[in-house]
Formats: structure tokens, C-alpha cells, sequence
């Protein structure tokens, strides 16, 4: 999550947070969580320049390469293939 400044230093509000329960966020971290912009692994949220994200076939959700284990040729090889699925 970020830190409050700017446009997150709004009113907050609760939302429910995988594994974390209920916690107060702001409104613009809310309404990432509730379109599910978030690794499911880490818990972080992903934002447009997160880097090196890839598609989970099972869940439909964007997991940091990290966090699936990929390494830079496990990269490539999908980025040949599943362009639709990768976003670096």
C-alpha cells in the first residue's frame, strides 16, 4: 500500500482485506482492493508501472513474477507466447 499523501490522504473507510480482515485504507486503495489489484501472493497492490507481472490461469489475478517464482527466461519464454498474459 502507500503511504498517506497526496490523493490517499483522503477520508478512509473500511474494506475487507485477504488475509488482513478489516482495515481502514483510503478511498483510492479501497477501490483498488475491491477490483482486486493485488498480488494474491504478497498481498501488495500493483499499479500500472508495477514491473514484471503475469496472469494466474487459475485465479485471473495479477501475481508478481517474484512472487510466482519466474526467472528472466521463464519471462521470455512467456512473452513469446502469452502476450496477453504478461505485463512487463
Amino acid at each position: 500500500t502507500l503511504p498517506p499523501s497526496g490523493d490517499h490522504a483522503d477520508a478512509l473507510e473500511e474494506c475487507q482485506l485477504p488475509g488482513k480482515g478489516m482495515q481502514a485504507v483510503c478511498q483510492v486503495c479501497a477501490a483498488k482492493w475491491s477490483r482486486k489489484e493485488y498480488c494474491p501472493v504478497c498481498l501488495l497492490l500493483w499499479h500500472a508501472e508495477t514491473p514484471e507481472m503475469v496472469c494466474c490461469d487459475g485465479c485471473d489475478l495479477w501475481v508478481h513474477a517474484a512472487c510466482d517464482s519466474l526467472s528472466a527466461e521463464d519471462l521470455l519464454q512467456m512473452s513469446r507466447s502469452d502476450l496477453d498474459l504478461l505485463q512487463m
